[in-house]
């Protein structure tokens, strides 16, 4: 596998030990502005060379740190068409202009968080450009001025767990939603890997985003609370705030269960279509959330 280039933009007196050593774990060539000379050199040139030069941006956002070159460098980086992963300790650090983009809540010294974030971004950024903000903005666009289309019943029926794995995955592209999943999608430590991880433009910051997503076919309540488990576990090592068990079933009701970061909700693949295809699958796991949060039920 070709060795890729990535641009590390960050605040002077930040750390990013750990970024680096997740990127070279990763196969990653890094750069940056302290790699580099300043002797006769225009600085602006200079940055917008290496980032030409880069496949894509690492940002980190740090709120400590009183410097601007970040934003300015990453304003770059979209100018130039490049995809962007950024590292926050607060998502609330990062201007809500930046929410389409990879966001990881985490300092730039934890390996162990970034690393699984990189892990899924890199394979993300291999397969498609769902990273790179014109080309969201530009769907946007086609969204607003091309004519409604009469909506068709989505397919459920699924004979295989492929299948239906490859179900889930179909109604989020087909919506512009960034995926993760197959065959292709590698490990990712010791506790395998999710079925799918799909990253979601209109989440909302206390929500969180990529959603880690499970793929059951069956009614089992107790292979759907294995699940639950297992997608809780994934959370925790990711600091991620979502999952979901997608599982066999025609019911409209979703069930919700506290994860230590977050939560973990359970709903049907007949409601998880039919939320997907109308744009509201984020909205009603955030008021089933917000419920919880208030009741308890």
């Amino acid at each position: 596998m070709a060795t890729l280039n990535c641009y590390i933009s960050f605040s002077v007196g930040t750390s990013t030990a750990g970024l680096r050593q997740a990127l070279s774990a990763l196969n990653v060539r890094v750069s940056s502005l302290e790699d580099l000379s300043p002797a006769g050199l225009n600085f602006v040139s200079v940055i917008e060379k290496q980032i030409k030069d880069a496949d894509f941006l690492c940002v980190v956002l740090d709120r400590k740190a009183q410097n601007a070159n970040p934003l300015f460098e990453l304003g770059l980086a979209v100018g130039l068409n490049k995809p962007v992963f950024i590292v926050a300790e607060n998502r609330n650090d990062a201007p809500a202009a930046l929410s389409s983009f990879p966001i990881v809540q985490s300092t730039a010294d934890n390996e162990e968080v970034l690393k699984f974030h990189l892990n899924m971004f890199l394979q993300n950024l291999k397969r498609s450009k769902q990273a790179r903000a014109p080309v969201i903005l530009n769907r946007l666009r086609r969204r607003r001025t091309e004519p409604r289309s009469e909506v068709k019943s989505p397919k459920t029926a699924a004979s295989s767990a492929q299948e239906f794995e490859d179900l889930i995955l179909t109604s989020l592209k087909s919506k512009g939603v960034g995926t993760v999943g197959g065959p292709e999608f590698k490990t990712l430590d010791e506790l395998g890997r999710p079925d799918a991880v799909a990253w979601f433009s209109d989440a909302p910051p206390d929500f969180g985003s990529p959603l880690i997503i499970e793929a059951k076919r069956t009614q089992s309540r107790a292979t759907i609370r294995a699940a639950v488990e297992q997608l809780a576990q994934y959370l925790q090592r990711s600091q991620l705030r979502t999952g979901l068990v997608v599982f066999e079933g025609a019911g409209s009701d979703i069930d919700i269960y506290p994860a230590p970061t977050g939560y973990v909700f359970a709903i049907s693949i007949n409601e998880f279509l039919r939320r997907v295809n109308d744009g509201n699958l984020i909205k009603r796991l955030v008021a089933r959330r917000n419920r919880f949060a208030h009741t308890g039920l």
